[in-house]
C-alpha cells in the first residue's frame, strides 16, 4: 500500500453512508468536479451500485477524499466476464499527492474479487497506479471514419425515437452482435438509464426500419458525425444507419467518424473508410486472478504481444456529464 504522510496516515478509511453523500457532493465542487459528483450520484442508482465500493477518508469528522468502483459486464475475448470500473474520484487540495486515491482503491481490491469481478479498470487515471500494480496501454478507443457515398441510398425508411424499457432485450442483442468479438468491450448496462444520456447535448436513439429495432446511437445534439455510442442489427442496418446520418446532415458532412471496434469493419462492405486505434495511456487493467487460463489474462497478454485488437471502451451514459 502507498506510503502516506504523518497527517494522511490519521484518516479513517471506510465505506460511505447515506449521511455522506452531502459532503461527498460538496468535496466534488471544492474541487471542481461538480460534474464528477452528478455521476456519482447517478451511479447510486445503478443494480450494480455497492456502498461498500463507494469509500471515503474522513478527517476530524470531514470527508477529504472519495473513490467510486462499480462492477459492470465485460466481453474479454468473446465471453461475457465480470469486471469493476473506477469511476469518478475526489481529494480535498491539501491531500493531493499524497497516496491517498490509491490507498482507497487498494482497500477495495479484496471486496471487488469477493464479488467475483477478475479485473477492475480505470477510465480516468488520477494518481499513481502503477505502484498497485495497474497495467496501462491495455485498451483505448477505436473509431472508423466513413466517408460520404457518391451516391446515397436514400430509402427514407428510418425513423429515430427515444428509448423505451421494452426495447432494452433487443439493445442488449444489437449490442452483443456488435461487440461479440472485440478483444475487450464494456456493457452498457441492463437500466434504461444506461441508454439515455445525462448530458442535455447529448442525443440517444432508438433506430427504427419499419416500425423494427435495427439499431442505436449517441450523438452530440451539435454534430450528428460526433457519434459517442453506436451498434447495429447486423451489417446491412449499419450500411442503412450510416446512409441515414449522412442525409439528415444535408450534405454538410464529408464523413462520419463511428466508434467501432476494428473486426467490425466487415459490416462496411463497398464503402470507404480508415480505421483509428488510439491506444490510452491512462487506460488501465489491474487482473484481480493469477490463473493464465483466464479470459482477462490471455488478453493482456496478447495486447501486450500486439497479437490481439486492442479493446475499445465506450463511455457509460452517466459519465457523458464528466466530459462534457
Amino acid at each position: 500500500m502507498t506510503k502516506l504522510s504523518e497527517q494522511a496516515s490519521s484518516l479513517t478509511i471506510r465505506s460511505e453512508t447515506i449521511e455522506d453523500y452531502t459532503a461527498i457532493a460538496n468535496l466534488y465542487a471544492e474541487t471542481g468536479g461538480v460534474e464528477r459528483g452528478a455521476a456519482v450520484a447517478l451511479q447510486r442508482s445503478n443494480p450494480y451500485y455497492d456502498p461498500n465500493l463507494s469509500i471515503v477518508a474522513e478527517l476530524d469528522y470531514q470527508i477529504v477524499a472519495h473513490v467510486l468502483i462499480i462492477p459492470q459486464l465485460f466481453i474479454v475475448n468473446g465471453q461475457w466476464e465480470q469486471g469493476a470500473v473506477i469511476g469518478p474520484t475526489a481529494v480535498s487540495e491539501r491531500f493531493k499527492e499524497q497516496g491517498i486515491v490509491e490507498n482507497l482503491i487498494q482497500s477495495a481490491h479484496d471486496i471487488v474479487q469477493r464479488k467475483r469481478c477478475t479485473f477492475i479498470l480505470v477510465l480516468e487515471a488520477e494518481g499513481e497506479y502503477g505502484q498497485l500494480g495497474y497495467l496501462s496501454k491495455v485498451f483505448g478507443h477505436s473509431h472508423v471514419t466513413v466517408e460520404r457515398p457518391a451516391e446515397l441510398i436514400n430509402e427514407r425508411s428510418l425513423s429515430f425515437r427515444k428509448p423505451k424499457s421494452t426495447d432494452l432485450p433487443q439493445l442488449s442483442a444489437m449490442w452483443e452482435e456488435t461487440f461479440a468479438d472485440a478483444g475487450l468491450a464494456l456493457f452498457p448496462g441492463i437500466n434504461l438509464t444506461d441508454w439515455i444520456s445525462h448530458d442535455k447535448q447529448m442525443n440517444s436513439f432508438v433506430i427504427e426500419q419499419w416500425g423494427q429495432p435495427i439499431g442505436y446511437i449517441r450523438y452530440n445534439d451539435n454534430d450528428i458525425g460526433d457519434v459517442k455510442a453506436l451498434c447495429a442489427k447486423n451489417g446491412e442496418a449499419l450500411s442503412l444507419i450510416i446512409d441515414e446520418l449522412f442525409e439528415r446532415s444535408n450534405a454538410q458532412l464529408t464523413s462520419l467518424r463511428l466508434p467501432l471496434p476494428q473486426n467490425r469493419t466487415e459490416w462496411l462492405g463497398d464503402l470507404k473508410f480508415e480505421v483509428d486505434v488510439h491506444v490510452l495511456k491512462s487506460g488501465m487493467i489491474y487482473p484481480l486472478t493469477d490463473d493464465v487460463e483466464d479470459s482477462i489474462q490471455h488478453y493482456i497478454e496478447n495486447v501486450q504481444n500486439r497479437k490481439e485488437n486492442l479493446g475499445v471502451i465506450q463511455w457509460p451514459t452517466a459519465f457523458d456529464l464528466m466530459k462534457s
